[in-house]
């Protein structure tokens, strides 16, 4: 399924639309430029480089966002890749300065996504293993009904870091 959007879920269950400049006001105190610790922000959802970037300019260090649309399926296989490299590099007897940390981070959830299979079952009846994900933008329209080509595009995810604005999209990690 593509096409979520970035909120809060309030206690009943239901998404309340995320603000920009709310969630600006909330996380920009706590950064680098403010005094704060906050070196990373993780924006997992469809379209969210808008307020990444907005994010970024306003004082966070390290931001992780998304261009495009983004399957959900590839969302949280770069999230759980991205967020496995950054703890391999917290526990380094000498962690790397946070952005090298965020770039191998980002670099690695790109390898991950890039790389996972899906089995597929051929007309004789055997599986084939695939490719499931492409890092490149969807299609404007959803994809079509029936069958599922393989492999489906992911979306496209962008790396912000201090001082160098865009440093990485999708493709050019892993291109």
């Amino acid at each position: 399924h593509m096409g979520g959007k970035l909120g809060f879920t309030q206690p009943g269950g239901e998404l309340e639309p995320l603000q920009p400049d709310a969630l600006a006001s909330l996380l920009v105190p706590y950064s680098p430029s403010r005094g704060g610790k906050l070196q990373l922000v993780f924006l997992n959802g469809c379209n969210s480089e808008a307020l990444g970037r907005r994010l970024h300019v306003a004082g966070i260090p390290c931001v992780v966002c998304w261009r495009t649309v983004v399957d959900d399926t590839a969302a949280k296989i770069f999230a759980c890749a991205f967020f496995k490299a950054c703890a391999t590099a917290a526990k380094a007897a000498v962690p790397p300065p946070a952005g090298h940390a965020g770039v191998v981070a980002f670099d690695k959830a790109c390898e991950a996504l890039r790389t996972v299979k899906k089995k597929r079952k051929l007309q004789s009846g055997e599986f084939e293993s695939v490719l499931q994900f492409e890092i490149k933008e969807p299609p404007s329209l959803p994809h079509p009904a029936g069958p599922v080509k393989f492999p489906w595009a992911s979306g496209l995810p962008v790396l912000l870091l201090e001082g160098r604005g865009v440093v990485r999209v999708g493709v050019e990690s892993c291109g």
